[in-house]
Parts: C-alpha cells; structure tokens; sequence
C-alpha cells in the first residue's frame, strides 16, 4: 500500500483527504479502497481527517449499496452523478463536515 493520497486540503487546520479512482466498478470490496483510505488517513489523525472517496463511475449496483454502507460509517462518497458538484462538495466538507471530527 501506498501513503500517498490523490488530494489533500487543509482549510482552518483542518486536513481533508480523498482517494480518487476512475475504474470500472471501484466499489468491490476486495479492491479495499475504503481501508486503504481509512488506514492512510489514520496516520494524519484519524477520525480529525475529513475523508472523500471520488470516483467519475455512475452510483448503483449492489457493489455500490454495500460500499456505500461501509463508507457511511466515517467517509463521504462522490461520484459521477455529484462530479459536476465537485467545488461544493469540497466547500462544503471543509466548513460543515458531513461526519464529525472529534
């Protein structure tokens, strides 16, 4: 596993990051794109770390209901239906995160 990530931001001292992937079908688990992202963020502060998993793929499946679920938990999902929303979600995420960070 690499520690690298495809973004990083901080806004008010608060880091934001985010694992980008223009794959087919990024939401089968065995890929492992949400703990890498989980487990690279940890090391930056954990639950302090905005995290966004971005991807330009279309929403559905059951691969992406059960993906969904598991990133619900501390992740926030974009994908190519919100792309176009890209600067708000990023905007947003910064000033009014979805998911706290304590």
């Amino acid at each position: 596993m690499t520690k690298e990530f495809d973004l990083a931001l901080i806004y008010n001292a608060q880091l934001l990051v985010a694992e980008c992937k223009a794959e087919q079908n990024p939401y089968i688990a065995r890929r492992g794109h949400l703990h890498k992202l989980q487990a690279k963020a940890n090391v930056l502060g954990g639950s302090y770390v905005c995290k966004l998993f971005i991807t330009n793929q279309p929403a559905g499946g059951d691969s992406y209901s059960s993906f969904c679920e598991q990133a619900r938990q501390y992740k926030v999902v974009v994908t190519a239906e919100t792309l176009p929303d890209i600067a708000q979600i990023l905007k947003k995420e910064t000033t009014r995160p979805t998911y706290p960070r304590i």
